[in-house]
């Protein structure tokens, strides 16, 4: 199962489509943190397709401010899921439009190798999504 972390809605639907097409579902979405967590927890995924340029907490699209995960960006529930021991990060692809060599260092860091800057290939989404899930079947 794929994890989709989207805030754009458009994209986040196209991503869905794509993967289910390609018969890399089952697939769920979450368009914040809190949701990714919920999602995290419900179904845990097998790889996760994660937006780094999540809104902050303060944007009004967040009605469960009163989670404790509802002010997290990308960058920080990729940094919470790999250091907690929550998740592999070889199983974890970005997506951004930050082709920033300070952000791509601290995703390596982490572990996160898979990097993808929109707009990127479907071909490319297609074959970061088909390599994750292997690494997730090989564990």
């Amino acid at each position: 199962m794929i994890l989709i972390v989207e805030d754009d809605l458009y994209m986040m639907d196209t991503l869905v489509d794509l993967f289910n097409s390609e018969g890399l579902g089952p697939v769920t979405s979450a368009p914040n943190p809190t949701r990714a967590w919920q999602a995290f927890s419900d179904n845990r995924p097998d790889a996760i397709f994660l937006d780094i340029a999540l809104p902050p907490g303060d944007d009004n699209r967040y009605e469960e401010k009163d989670d404790p995960y509802w002010h997290e960006t990308g960058l920080v529930l990729a940094r919470r899921l790999v250091q907690e021991g929550r998740f592999d990060p070889t199983r974890i692809v970005v997506l951004t439009v930050q082709d920033d060599d300070v952000l791509h260092g601290r995703l390596r860091d982490l572990g996160i190798k898979r990097i993808l800057v929109k707009p990127c290939e479907t071909k490319q989404i297609i074959t970061q999504a088909r390599s994750a899930l292997r690494v997730g079947e090989a564990l």
